[in-house]
């Protein structure tokens, strides 16, 4: 049992916590040594890092274009990674590559974010050709197409830059991230880009149309909202949103007028999209020091809510049991149980109806020196401590009622979802085997559960 701590200067957690005053009987096993290894659960090059993530679903197959360099932005290329399960993960060729003899081109520099889309048989590809060295101006939008997804011509006739009328067309103006979809009722293509209304700064959406994916009408940027990075525009159920990398706007039609909800933060900055699979939109993130978040699926919510829960091939690549108790009942104090496997999903369902925090210790061989995860009905807030970070989030649900709690504590990531709606991400301890429960007032754990991963299998 821990008795005593070194309080973590200014942590809101710190009147959390206080002396010890139960302890658990049951001592999970320790993972096995051949337990699935994190990069297979989140995909992640060889000592590289994810950035910018594209997503395309085809014939099955969840295709992953995104960012990667080794020496800053000078060479960044399209890589490409291919799952059947969203578990398993292969590399696969680059696809789109700079080219190191147009230097002062628009090809010489980064081939940064965009998005893909297939019709009458062939991908298109449209991504930002980046050079600073380029005297035309930094970015424009590239075309690329390809018949298997796999080897890309690019098209260079089909590079464009800003009309300077709708959108600023200095030398260092911002116009890129495109993403291309098809509007139905119009029987036209929509691009999003982020780009700069002339003589103002700032970003702005912008908004054009095509006929045929090759002569493109700059229209009016989107009105009422500001623009963002990497926009992502979909629809679930009755909402459309327009996602980007910082926050999100919805509308109740393609055309608007659209407006941010009470709280429209994305998750963390994860220059993140989706991709429609035929029964979902499942989202993925970049950006965490290496690999890529946990899939995840987004779906409509009240009020313009963006909701999000982890898919449930990773939920269930979670199965084999290290520890399960039930009705823990906290009384203003903390209960440590040691010796939990270093990686693992945790699943607990939570009464607080009579509580004003719950935490979660997680990664540390000592009070001091872990990880938390707090509820708080006080702030109405998702709270993240690690290392010495601390962050918030708002979390507008009933803390009356039952509360369930989902965290993947794998690698140096941890990932929190709360009633399958509310999302936090936030790096941890490499290490470390505690696993304890706090609580400020009456809180009681109706169930928890620690699964670790099996074994990966041979692709």
């Amino acid at each position: 049992m821990i008795t005593s701590m070194n309080k973590p200067t200014h942590f809101i957690l710190a009147a959390l916590l206080l002396c010890s005053q139960h302890t658990l009987a049951a001592t999970p096993t320790p993972a096995e040594a051949g337990t699935m290894s994190s990069s297979t659960l989140r995909f992640c090059p060889d000592k590289r890092s994810v950035g910018d993530v594209m997503p395309f679903f085809w014939k099955g197959e969840y295709h992953v274009f995104y960012l990667l360099n080794n020496s800053g932005n000078a060479d960044i290329d399209w890589e490409h990674a291919v799952s059947k399960d969203l578990v398993h993960w292969r590399n696969m060729p680059a696809a789109i590559l700079h080219d190191p003899a147009d230097k002062a081109g628009p090809e010489g520099g980064c081939m940064f974010t965009g998005s893909i889309i297939e019709h009458n048989g062939t991908f298109h590809a449209y991504y930002t050709s980046w050079n600073p060295g380029n005297l035309a101006g930094r970015e424009f939008v590239c075309h690329a197409t390809s018949k298997d997804l796999i080897s890309w011509t690019k098209q260079p006739k089909d590079m464009f830059g800003p009309d300077g009328t709708h959108y600023a067309n200095h030398r260092e103006r911002d116009f890129r991230d495109p993403c291309v979809v098809w509007d139905a009722e119009q029987k036209l293509f929509v691009m999003y880009v982020n780009a700069n209304a002339p003589g103002k700064g700032g970003f702005v959406f912008g908004h054009l149309t095509s006929p045929d994916l090759k002569q493109w009408q700059q229209l009016p940027a989107l009105e009422n909202i500001s623009g963002d990075e990497c926009p992502d525009f979909f629809k679930s159920g009755e909402t459309y949103y327009l996602h980007g990398c910082n926050v999100y706007a919805y509308a109740k039609t393609a055309s608007g007028p659209w407006k941010f909800p009470t709280y429209n933060r994305v998750e963390r900055r994860m220059a993140a999209k989706r991709v429609f699979d035929g029964k979902r939109h499942v989202w993925f993130g970049g950006w965490l020091n290496g690999p890529m978040s946990i899939p995840r699926e987004v779906y409509e919510g009240p009020e313009g809510f963006l909701f999000m829960k982890p898919v449930p091939e990773v939920v269930n690549a979670f199965s084999v049991a290290a520890l399960s108790v039930s009705n823990i009942s906290l009384e203003q104090g903390t209960t440590v149980m040691k010796e939990v496997p270093q990686d693992y999903l945790l699943e607990a369902t939570v009464d607080m109806s009579k509580g004003r925090d719950f935490g979660l210790i997680v990664r540390g061989e000592g009070i001091a020196d872990t990880c938390r995860i707090v509820l708080s009905a006080d702030k109405k807030s998702l709270i993240t401590a690690g290392g010495q970070s601390l962050e918030s989030r708002p979390l507008p649900i009933d803390f009356t009622h039952p509360i369930t709690v989902q965290a993947f504590i794998v690698g140096g990531i941890a990932e929190v979802f709360v009633n399958s709606q509310y999302a936090a991400t936030f790096f941890i301890n490499q290490a470390g085997h505690t696993l304890g429960l706090e609580s400020r007032g009456s809180v009681v754990v109706r169930s928890l559960q620690v699964k670790t991963q099996v074994a990966p299998k041979p692709l």
